[in-house]
């Protein structure tokens, strides 16, 4: 999984938000084995709730570092988070490479946010 390391070099939220979406898809493809595992035996993949559950908050940070400072928002990281995984994996179960996918993700979180941080500003 990615961490923070990655927005290093990058400017404001809409950098690291485009660094972000195309790590978490990186990641994505990486773990594809082990998510099949998991799929496939529900009860041994509830094994590892416990690790699960640190991910997921480590997921969550990764966001609100994307989105600093409009992570104070409670919409933008729930609506970046909602892209990552649920356009993410909806494109590519519609047959979509993970390429095609990044870049949906990209046409629908840039302008969103780039709009967010104007209102902020004003």
């Amino acid at each position: 999984m990615p961490d923070a390391s990655i927005f290093e070099g990058t400017d404001g939220p809409l950098g690291r938000v485009e660094r972000l979406i195309a790590e978490v898809a990186g990641f994505y493809e990486r773990s594809t084995g082990w998510w099949e595992v998991r799929q496939a035996d529900r009860v041994a993949g509830d094994s590892w709730a416990i690790p699960e559950a640190a991910y997921e908050e480590r997921f969550a940070a990764l966001i609100r570092a994307a989105v600093a400072p409009l992570d104070a928002d409670p919409d933008v990281p729930a609506v970046v988070g909602s892209v990552l995984v649920n356009v993410y994996f909806g494109l590519r179960a519609a047959g979509r490479t993970s390429a095609e996918a990044v870049e949906v993700e990209r046409e629908l979180l840039l302008p969103w946010l780039e709009r967010r941080l104007e209102a902020s500003r004003t």
